[in-house]
């Protein structure tokens, strides 16, 4: 086929399953585009055995904060660092909190992606030298990328350890109950199997006025459950997710609350 040129091939995540087929066909004309959603705790590992993309698209519609964490990541490997990052959708106030921070980067809207797309393709805005130089944003304290604040009524189960360990830089005490109340401001739970999922997402919602909850799963779990396994069961109950966190070495965590009531960053 004398003559074609190759399209330019754009790396796309999102975080779930369902949606990204409709989302990588706004992207598909003119663009040979790759959609992936990686899984939590393998997510780099997946992408670092993908083919090296022309453009790399995360969609900030869904865990802004994990996308946003993914991109930095993949910008900063030596392999990808030269690969212009296009951030596509995305609450405005979670958007610019993530434009601060990485420089270098388009933002866009879904009504423009193909264009911004095209655009980062033709221009790369970052070079590899100022790749190089980029640095990683400051680290906020644990406590507060958990929500935590001082006066809180925070229920702790079946947690490994008490929540001074598992938090060390808390700066404050916290009124900490073994179960969730009506004045119970957020729940932190810890799960060592899916079967514990259904009923305990049960009794939480039905316990507190406006359930926020923290679900906490260990990624040596045999039954292999995931952020994506825990929201499905979580979603009849009406809870959304806003975060996925990596709480320590075993642990990692997946906030959940109602559309209207979700934990502030």
């Amino acid at each position: 086929m004398s003559g074609a040129s190759a399209k330019p091939r754009v790396l796309l995540l999102h975080w779930k399953q369902e949606e990204i087929a409709e989302l990588a066909a706004r992207i598909s004309p003119g663009f040979d585009v790759d959609a992936c959603v990686p899984v939590n705790s393998e997510g780099m590992k997946v992408l670092a055995q993908r083919d090296v993309p022309s453009v790399l698209v995360v969609c900030l519609d869904r865990l802004p904060s994990h996308g946003h964490a993914v991109a930095h990541h993949y910008r900063n490997r030596k392999a990808t660092r030269h690969v212009p990052v296009v951030f596509v959708g995305g609450v405005p106030e979670k958007v610019e909190k993530i434009r601060a921070v990485m420089p270098g980067t388009r933002f866009c809207s879904w009504k423009t992606v193909v264009k911004t797309v095209r655009e980062a393709c033709e221009n790369p805005i970052v070079s590899l030298a100022d790749a190089v130089k980029s640095k990683p944003q400051p680290e906020r304290p644990l406590y507060l990328k958990l929500f935590l604040r001082e006066g809180m009524h925070v229920a702790l189960l079946a947690a490994p350890r008490d929540l001074s360990s598992l938090v060390p830089d808390l700066p404050f005490e916290l009124d900490i109950t073994e179960e969730p109340r009506r004045n119970t401001d957020l729940t932190m739970w810890f799960v060592r199997s899916a079967a514990e999922l259904d009923d305990g997402f049960a009794w939480i919602t039905a316990k507190m006025a406006k359930p926020r909850i923290w679900v906490f799963y260990s990624r040596q779990n045999p039954e292999r459950v995931t952020w994506a396994s825990v929201s499905e069961i979580a979603a009849p109950y009406g809870l959304g997710q806003f975060k996925v966190l990596r709480l320590d070495n075993q642990w990692t965590g997946v906030a959940f609350g109602r559309r209207s009531n979700a934990p502030k960053e």
